[in-house]
């Protein structure tokens, strides 16, 4: 179990780098991705393996539904999920083959997606739909230069 000053820091990094990133997915502000992994890099420092943020806690926006997309997964799967008339706008310019995206939706729509990649690596993404309870875990011992995260309920 985390000290409670290092779980609310590892929160409050973790929280103002998936806000600032979904914000940027949807256009709201002029930030980078960079920004947000540097935080989720702290957020993984901060907490040893088991260290646990729920995703509701760090949102400000109203979602349902978060759904994680592996690095390189077609198209198609996202529309499966999604919905047909699904498209990825600016944020498929900047993924590369290590990007994770993190898609929040409400009622169905897409209200933010948020690009997750290297030095953080979400693992073990297989599309599925997780509710309000989702959240991010860190998996591996000693974090390093590289930290490994696992989406679940």
């Amino acid at each position: 179990m985390l000290p409670n000053l290092t779980a609310k820091a590892a929160a409050l990094a973790l929280g103002a780098s998936i806000l600032g990133s979904a914000l940027w997915a949807q256009g709201a502000t002029t930030g980078t991705d960079t920004a947000m992994l540097d935080e989720i890099q702290a957020f993984t420092a901060a907490g040893p393996s088991g260290a646990r943020l729920k995703l509701a806690d760090v949102t400000d926006f109203e979602w349902d539904t978060v759904y994680g997309f592996a690095p390189n997964m077609p198209i198609q799967m996202y529309r499966s999920r999604l919905g047909d008339d699904y498209k990825m706008g600016p944020l498929g310019e900047t993924l590369t083959d290590d990007t994770s995206v993190l898609v929040f939706t409400n009622a169905g729509a897409v209200v933010a997606q948020v690009p997750v990649g290297p030095p953080v690596f979400i693992i073990g993404l297989d599309a599925e739909p997780h509710g309000t309870d989702a959240a991010l875990t860190v998996t591996n011992e000693d974090p390093g230069p590289y930290s490994a995260l696992n989406l679940g309920e």
